[in-house]
């Protein structure tokens, strides 16, 4: 049996919900390291030579100088050399002396002609400065500097330039919508818009990522306004008694609800309801709502009701044990432990017509009932309701997403990794991971390595079909693919798909689960990871999950070392 560190030793590739900042994901392996020395020719203006100067450049003492001549729209400074597609280049540079400008007055980056260049967003302070790019392969690196046109124009020196290929697997993973999680600490928390996230939901980091979606419930944590769901609504109390800010929410505020009943004698539904859920048909929606046992009774009853036949119906949430009761055969149903007694429960319903219902939110003592005694016993704390149209397929309630006065879209995650052409072999390899996809929905989920196309990739789908798995080697258009029904994709697996002309296995928690006959022809150029399968720019089979790990081999392990690497 192999060492497990010494198989992540061997992986050229290794993602794990550590180190990030804004828009990236540090991978751990490898460590970001330049694998060129500077490019450039005379990036210290030792002489005047080696660079093509615009109107109001010199070179002279050591540096180049702008002196605000330079015609509309920009001063440039150019030199030529190779660079690589879809390589990752460190640009150093030092401004000496900055006499007039702006905050954006000095841009670096690689000119292909034609607007087909990429640039820094610039800068306009002395200072020493370090642009990360990647290259589309063009062979003009540019400075350039504000001219006259955008004034005020740029008079100053720089010195000290360099120009250096970098070897990193450093993750594009954020959304631009500020977004939560739930951090260490155990509770919900903000995440800002383009930062990625680690959740912590059950205790260990995983990294999150989610299709963007929209809460429509307009007030997300106030009961009592009228526009709930963003109609005209009608929220209410039936039999009870609604008071705020009872207890320390998932969040760690006071900000929880009490909902009990109104100790009026007899017995009763003592219910919040809210009318105007507007629906469209062959949609799903998803309500969901945080709950936590507050008096004797055990359960909470989410109620669809007024939508067509096909929507309606009742399910039972046991909230003091985390555990489903009775779900109407129309919903589909969810509960998950968010610690501190706080249980999310959620349904998920389908209309044939378009049409507007409503969702009441009950108090029940045992399940299948909803009918309890009015004696001031019965209650529970509440927070956070959320109402999800299924966009893209999802037929879960995703993270948490506040309201107060309008509904609110969180973006979905950009997850890529497009500069690997070091990094991956397309002619044999392994791609590893442990994942879990949020839902077994309407949508398959892939992560795949290519060449940003379908035509040569390694690619693991998440199938539609209720918890199947899919590995596929696709090249010059044809594909072999492998196919398991495994037990639960929702849960954290460990994946493995091995790839070599004579050897195509897909590997399950330990074990070698499907081969393949055929012998495959193989990818070429393979140089990206991405969470979808084909280009980026496509919208098939988008991943939707939560990964622990992510790793890319350049080589076919061993059969033993697939079961120590899945184990």
């Amino acid at each position: 049996m192999s060492n497990l560190t010494d198989l992540l030793e061997k992986a050229s590739v290794i993602l794990t919900p550590t180190a990030h900042a804004y828009e990236k994901m540090f991978a751990v392996k490898p460590i970001a390291s330049f694998t060129t020395g500077n490019l450039i020719t005379n990036g210290g203006y030792d002489a005047d030579t080696d660079w093509t100067k615009g109107t109001g450049c010199s070179i002279s003492g050591g540096v180049a100088s702008f002196d605000g001549t330079q015609g509309a729209p920009l001063g440039t400074l150019e030199q030529s050399l190779t660079t690589e597609v879809n390589q990752h280049y460190e640009i150093s540079f030092e401004i000496v002396s900055f006499t007039q400008g702006n905050p954006a007055s000095v841009k670096v980056g690689f000119d292909g002609g034609s607007g087909s260049g990429v640039f820094s967003d610039g800068v306009g302070a002395v200072g020493v400065y370090k642009e990360f790019l990647q290259s589309n392969g063009n062979d003009t690196f540019k400075i350039t500097v504000n001219s006259g046109g955008k004034n005020p124009a740029f008079i100053g020196s720089i010195d000290n330039v360099s120009v250096r290929k970098i070897s990193k697997a450093d993750f594009d993973l954020y959304t631009t919508s500020a977004s939560t999680r739930v951090g260490p600490t155990g509770l919900i928390e903000t995440v800002a818009a383009r930062i990625p996230r680690v959740d912590y939901l059950g205790g260990t980091g995983h990294i999150l990522v989610e299709a963007p979606t929209t809460n429509t419930t307009t007030y997300s944590n106030d009961f009592t306004q009228g526009d709930i769901f963003g109609g005209s609504g009608d929220p209410g109390v039936d039999a009870g008694v609604l008071t705020s800010q009872q207890a320390i929410s998932p969040d760690g505020t006071n900000n929880a609800w009490l909902l009990k009943d109104n100790n009026s004698g007899g017995s009763g539904q003592p219910n919040l309801r809210f009318f105007s859920v507007s629906v469209t048909s062959n949609d799903f929606n998803t309500v969901s709502i945080f709950a936590k046992k507050a008096l004797t009774n055990n359960f909470i009853v989410l109620t669809s009701a007024g939508f067509d036949s096909s929507a309606n119906g009742d399910s039972w949430f046991n909230i003091s044990n985390g555990t489903l009761g009775t779900i109407d055969s129309d919903h589909t149903a969810k509960i998950e432990d968010y610690g501190n007694g706080w249980y999310r429960c959620q349904i998920t319903f389908k209309t044939t017509t378009d049409t507007v219902g409503a969702v009441r939110i009950r108090l029940a003592v045992t399940d299948g009932s909803v009918s309890v005694t009015k004696d001031g016993t019965n209650g529970l704390y509440l927070f956070g309701l959320q109402c999800e149209a299924a966009f893209g397929g999802n037929k879960y309630a995703t993270s948490y997403i506040p309201t107060s006065g309008s509904t609110v879209t969180r973006n979905g995650e950009t997850f890529i990794c497009n500069s690997l052409s070091d990094l991956i072999n397309s002619s044999e390899g392994v791609l590893y991971i442990e994942a879990a996809v949020h839902a077994l929905d309407t949508t398959s989920r892939s992560i795949s390595l290519n060449d940003n196309s379908t035509s040569n990739q390694i690619s693991l789908e998440f199938d539609e079909t209720t918890n199947r798995l899919k590995a596929s080697i696709g090249s010059g258009g044809s594909s072999v693919e492998l196919q398991y029904d495994a037990s639960d994709l929702t849960q954290f697996n460990k994946i493995a798909v091995k790839y070599k002309a004579s050897d195509f296995a897909l590997w399950f928690n330990g074990s070698e689960v499907a081969t393949s006959e055929e012998t495959p022809s193989m990818p070429t150029g393979m140089f990206q990871v991405v969470g979808r399968e084909g280009a980026f720019s496509s919208s098939s089979s988008i991943f939707r999950g939560k990964i622990k790990c992510l790793a890319v081999y350049k080589e076919a392990l061993t059969d033993a070392q697939l079961t120590a690497l899945t184990t």
